[in-house]
C-alpha cells in the first residue's frame, strides 16, 4: 500500500509537519484522488472490441484509490426493464445500483474487463472494483505505468 492510500497515515504525517500552508489529512488525500481523475485519460482499448479504454498519464502505486465509479443510482429491476442492453451497470445491492450509462464524463465507464466478454490473452486487470459505503472505486492492484 503507498503513502496514500490510508487517510489515518496522512493525518498523522500531516499533525507532525512542520509545513504550514499544505494541504493536511483528509483534505490531502481528497486532493490526492481529485488529481487522479485529472491524469486520466480514454483512448482505444487495447483489448480486441472493447471500445475505448481508460489510461493514465502518470505511474500509480499498486494499492492506490484512483478515481470513483459515478452514475445515477437506481434499482437492479429498473436496469433490466431498461430500454437497452446497458454494459455501464455496477451492482452493489437490488436496491443500489450505479449506472453509468448516460455519464459519458464519469471515467469509471472506460475501464475495461480484461477477464470479461473481450478476452485478450497476457491482458490482465490492473484494478479491483471496492465498495465504501455504496460508493465504488477503483483500486490499484499492480503498479500502473503511465501510458
Amino acid at each position: 500500500m503507498n503513502a496514500f492510500s490510508d487517510p489515518k497515515d496522512l493525518l498523522h504525517r500531516s499533525q507532525n509537519s512542520k509545513t504550514k500552508n499544505e494541504p493536511s489529512g483528509i483534505f490531502k488525500y481528497l486532493q490526492i484522488m481529485s488529481l487522479l481523475e485529472k491524469q486520466m485519460i480514454i483512448k482505444p482499448s487495447t483489448i480486441s472490441g472493447a471500445g475505448l479504454g481508460l489510461f493514465t498519464t502518470v505511474f500509480i502505486s499498486a494499492g492506490t484509490r484512483i478515481i470513483q465509479y459515478k452514475g445515477r443510482i437506481t434499482t437492479w429491476k429498473d436496469v433490466l426493464n431498461g430500454p437497452e442492453f446497458n454494459a455501464y451497470v455496477y451492482y452493489i445491492s437490488r436496491n443500489h445500483v450505479i449506472d453509468a450509462m448516460n455519464f459519458k464524463k464519469s471515467l469509471g465507464r472506460y475501464a475495461n474487463d480484461a477477464t470479461g466478454l473481450s478476452k485478450t490473452k497476457g491482458i490482465t486487470n490492473n484494478t479491483i472494483y471496492v465498495v465504501d459505503k455504496k460508493k465504488v472505486y477503483m483500486e490499484a492492484v499492480k503498479n500502473i505505468p503511465a501510458g
